[in-house]
């Protein structure tokens, strides 16, 4: 069959709920048979397709989604100005959630929904292949601040019998709000024991000033564990480099429904211009109702910053930070996009309690020989304090 679709509000039909002024046009030709999704063969194609919201519009001219299947077995082929793929195996479209859940509880049964194994595991083995060609328009009308570049690969095998997985993706740049990974290459492999993944590039990118160069990341996942470890080389005279370590560990009590995330960092060596910074070991905690800093300490020397405390619905809970000798100059790497450079010496605390409603920021802090854009303004004082009987 052939239809002529015109505006259609995609929101009120409940396909997408994020906006309520998106809307659809195109030309639709249906060559295909079968009782489900799940046993459809043939073609669909969408001409003409244009999407609009209230400042935007896409235009897609040609999507063709190719559907075969017989005897247990699926491909389904697609065909656009923006992507190339294929995706074949023994799945049925309308379980793949089913098997990404089993997939997650296989590792991290905490984060996972476990009503999933009260029905039989979806016997899903499947091999994807996939072409980024030109995204960036359909990423810009639906995922704003998001990019991959041209020639992007994405490969996939997946067998559930022994929860073997491997992926791989290769792309020039991958861009997500503000982050910019160069040259990424990243290889997942997975079994009934653990899942690892690896991924490094030519340097990432933080905002428009920090970059880290050959940055690395490691990870290993099981038995509701995840390990981390990130590093970063510049390979030059003047040193920019990194080595952090981190654990994180999931768990939830019976009866409730979010998780518990514990997050340990291990002792880990920063060095930035040439300026060697230790972290020591301290513990982060989250759950739905509180974030808890338990002994942050980043130092260089006698020179350090420190978090710890707790943020959370109560106004009686605060996150304290405190400063001891902490030069400014530290911070011009962070702030030379604003326009200024920083210099003189910081002590003192700041807290920052309530965030979840009227958040409310205190601190005693000084400042010697303070400087911006190299001109001496001299000591400062920072301080703020709250008023009940003002309310301010």
């Amino acid at each position: 069959f052939t239809a002529n679709i015109t505006d259609a509000n995609l929101f009120a039909l409940n396909i997408d709920k994020s906006d309520p002024d998106l809307r659809a046009s195109c030309y639709l030709i249906a060559n295909a048979r079968g009782n489900s999704v799940n046993t459809l063969n043939g073609e669909i194609k969408l001409l003409n397709s244009l999407f609009t919201k209230k400042d935007k519009q896409l235009q897609i001219y040609d999507i063709s989604v190719l559907s075969e299947n017989a005897s247990g077995y699926s491909r389904i082929t697609l065909r656009s100005d923006m992507m190339d793929a294929e995706m074949k195996g023994t799945y049925e479209l309308t379980r793949i959630g089913d098997a990404v859940r089993y997939f997650v509880y296989t590792y991290l049964p905490s984060l996972a929904d476990s009503t999933v194994l009260k029905t039989a595991i979806p016997n899903h083995s499947l091999e994807l292949t996939a072409t980024i060609k030109n995204a960036k328009p359909v990423l810009d009308f639906f995922l704003p601040g998001y990019s991959i570049a041209e020639n992007s690969q994405v490969n996939l095998t997946y067998l559930p019998e022994s929860q073997n997985i491997r992926m791989s993706l290769q792309t020039p740049k991958l861009i997500a709000k503000g982050i910019t990974w160069n040259n990424l290459n990243m290889l997942m492999e997975g079994n009934n024991d653990s899942l690892d993944l690896e991924a490094g590039g030519k340097n990432l990118i933080l905002g428009k000033k920090l970059t880290l160069e050959n940055f690395t990341l490691y990870s290993d996942i099981g038995q509701d564990k995840a390990g981390l470890r990130i590093r970063w080389n510049n390979w030059q005279d003047l040193q920019y480099k990194g080595d952090i370590r981190a654990m994180g560990k999931i768990s939830r009590q019976q009866g409730n429904r979010f998780p518990h995330f514990d997050i340990s960092l291990y002792p880990a060596r920063i060095v930035t211009n040439d300026t060697l910074w230790t972290i020591n070991p301290g513990e982060i905690r989250i759950d739905s109702t509180h974030i808890v800093f338990d002994n942050l300490v980043i130092n260089h020397g006698n020179e350090y910053f420190k978090l710890d405390g707790t943020l959370s619905e109560l106004s009686s809970d605060k996150m304290n930070i405190l400063f001891h000798r902490f030069n400014l100059a530290n911070l011009n790497g962070i702030a030379a996009t604003s326009g200024y450079k920083l210099g003189g010496v910081l002590n003192g605390n700041a807290s920052v309690s309530d965030i979840y409603r009227n958040t409310l920021f205190t601190s005693l802090l000084k400042i010697d020989s303070l400087m911006i854009n190299n001109e001496m303004l001299g000591n400062a004082q920072i301080s703020s304090k709250w008023d009940n009987d003002r309310k301010a």
